[in-house]
């Protein structure tokens, strides 16, 4: 039953598309790149179902392919619609697999001062796709959400403060739906109202308690926010698809040790070398747009501002509950250990689906 209850979590990069223009004149040069597994959600692309996409399978869908995206994006400049033209279809490989390139040109009427773009993939099937747009001069970023459809760019001056107020809102937005992030601070605070003493759990008063969760978020953050920052920057290679592996492992052994504490006193330098781990996650959605390095600073920061708020809404949420909890006699058998095997269970589960998909 422990089993059957684990829900399926999507990995950081698993439906985001990168779009990237440029002007030139009244002409608006464009390449999209898209996951090949997000396209085969609208349209078969493996006819002979032997579950690998190839070049030639590809090929073969291209004028569908053209239709399909043309119905998905426009561009407009003063009303009037910029027609898109596609041009050609490339491969290349993000840090979370195939992407099929597509090239494409929109004419406009005249030489655009500001663009309109209303953006549309894959809404209808995944809610939380993300199409990340970055638009070369004047240098600016924006995201696309299926609750923000249609943005304008202008083309005379950019916006700094925007920027910051998208990448913030996504950073709140990654803590929530990352039910692996969510999951792996609440399994570091559900023995933080306890200390472990001569073989018995021993209850904290409220000072203490609320340090330890303090010790425990500090290095949290402290860990992330290093390896998101020099992944993003570039001095950090990996691969996405063992970092999800390696993010549902570091759950399980966190469970694991308040099952059979023998850290207690050096939580905080377990969480942070966990939480290393984890900064490559956040970084996932961040390190593949393609900013020049002096347009990544205030997406970085604004992000990583973001992703601390959202972490600290939830553990202002979660902590007082469990400190009322832990006045109850059966707090350390009901929910320190059998929540902590339950996140066990959860978190191998999502460990052998993780290696299924690498593999």
């Amino acid at each position: 039953m422990l089993l059957l209850s684990a829900l399926p979590v999507a990995a950081h990069k698993a439906s985001d598309a990168y779009l990237n223009l440029s002007v030139d004149g009244s002409v608006v040069n464009g390449r999209w790149d898209i996951a090949l597994l997000d396209l085969a959600l609208i349209m078969p692309l493996d006819p002979n179902d032997d579950r690998q996409i190839t070049w030639g399978e590809l090929r073969g869908q291209q004028t569908e392919l053209f239709a399909y995206l043309s119905g998905d994006l426009a561009i407009a400049t003063a009303g009037q619609a910029c027609p898109l033209s596609f041009h050609q279809i490339q491969v290349t490989h993000h840090s979370d697999g195939a992407y099929a390139v597509f090239t494409f040109s929109a004419k406009c009427p005249r030489a655009p001062a500001q663009i309109d773009i209303d953006y549309r993939f894959l809404f209808e099937r995944d809610a939380r796709h993300k199409g990340l747009l970055y638009l070369e001069q004047p240098a600016s970023s924006v995201i696309f959400s299926a609750e923000n459809r249609l943005q304008t760019l202008s083309l005379e001056k950019t916006n700094p403060w925007q920027t910051a107020q998208d990448y913030f809102l996504e950073g709140i937005w990654h803590i929530w739906i990352g039910y692996d992030h969510l999951l792996f601070l609440t399994t570091l605070l559900l023995p933080a109202t306890f200390m472990r003493r001569n073989g018995r759990w021993h209850r904290r008063a409220l000072r203490p308690s609320l340090f330890e969760a303090f010790k425990i978020v500090t290095a949290f953050t402290a860990a992330h926010t290093l390896t998101l920052s020099l992944a993003v920057l570039g001095n950090l290679q990996f691969s996405t698809p063992w970092v999800e592996v390696m993010i549902a492992a570091s759950i399980a052994l966190v469970a694991v040790h308040n099952l059979f504490p023998r850290w207690q006193r050096q939580l905080w330098l377990l969480t942070f070398v966990f939480g290393l781990v984890h900064g490559l996650g956040f970084a996932s959605v961040l390190g593949a747009l393609g900013l020049p390095p002096d347009e990544k600073l205030l997406p970085l920061l604004s992000f990583n501002l973001g992703v601390e708020a959202g972490q600290l809404m939830v553990v202002s949420a979660v902590l007082p509950v469990l400190f009322l909890l832990s006045g109850v006699r059966i707090y350390t058998k009901l929910v320190l250990q059998g929540g902590s095997a339950m996140i066990v269970a959860i978190a191998v589960v999502w460990i052998i689906e993780r290696l299924a998909f690498i593999a």
